[in-house]
């Protein structure tokens, strides 16, 4: 058995059409990310090509659909996720046959009692929910999200957050039946009573880990939505200013 990950979908992206796969890491130790704590990380790429080549191709959208915060072209990409490091890194693994071919047994073996992470990178709604139904049966919890509410199987209520990116979207989507988890400025309030500031945030002082308060787990878990001030690296959080400024210039 692989030590560093198994294989738990490979199939057509539900978003294109396109080929994608699923890959498990940290099934041995879980992650190392501080806000996260120690939860297996599910990986969603293209299996035939590099990351960072199918963003510059906007070949993305297999795994993104069209999420705002792919950018375009490779450039002016307000994601927090580092795709030339983690997603790379399980690309290359992958291309060297590194994971295992897991059976549907053996992967809820692996991940029975763990805590898993949906969508480390790439979009939970890219892959089919009975997969996601199959992978969940024997887990403790995991934390899931969505930019595909609009348009997706709408199950995925059940077990991820819609990701909205304003107060507007926010409305569509909690009409819809979603708990959203909100991205904000920092000098934009809650929504009333209906958000709170998510526990692991800096800006909550890091209370808890994603792993331990489990509130980000769609309907599955009843409780407020969940909003956090745009973090992550310094030029994705300009970024994800600058975008709100060109909304307003273009109205």
């Amino acid at each position: 058995m692989s030590e560093l990950g198994a294989l738990f979908y490979r199939g057509p992206s539900l978003l294109t059409g396109d080929p994608i796969i699923g890959v498990l890491t940290g099934l041995e130790g879980g992650s190392l990310n501080a806000k996260t704590g120690p939860m297996v990380q599910a990986w969603i790429i293209r299996p035939d090509l590099a990351p960072m080549d199918a963003k510059r191709q906007n070949l993305d959208d297999a795994i993104c659909g069209d999420c705002k915060l792919r950018g375009r072209d490779g450039f002016d990409s307000t994601c927090y996720v580092t795709v030339w490091l983690g997603p790379h890194n399980v690309w290359k693994m992958f291309s060297r046959a590194g994971y295992l071919e897991a059976t549907w047994p053996e992967l809820q073996a692996l991940v029975e009692g763990r805590y898993i992470r949906l969508g480390a990178y790439g979009d939970p709604a890219a892959i089919p929910f009975e997969v996601w139904r199959m992978l969940l049966a024997t887990a403790a919890g995991w934390v899931a999200y969505t930019h595909q509410w609009r348009a997706c199987d709408l199950r995925l209520q059940t077990i991820a957050m819609a990701s909205v990116d304003n107060e507007l979207e926010w409305w569509d989507a909690s009409g819809a039946g979603w708990r959203t988890f909100r991205i904000r400025g920092a000098h934009d309030p809650l929504i009333g009573g209906a958000e709170c500031v998510c526990p692991a945030s800096d800006e909550a002082d890091h209370r808890t880990t994603c792993q331990r308060c489990q509130l980000c787990r769609g309907t599955n878990r009843p409780a407020r939505s969940v909003a956090i001030i745009a973090h992550g690296k310094p030029g994705n959080v300009a970024a994800f200013y600058r975008s709100r400024s060109d909304a307003i210039a273009t109205i």
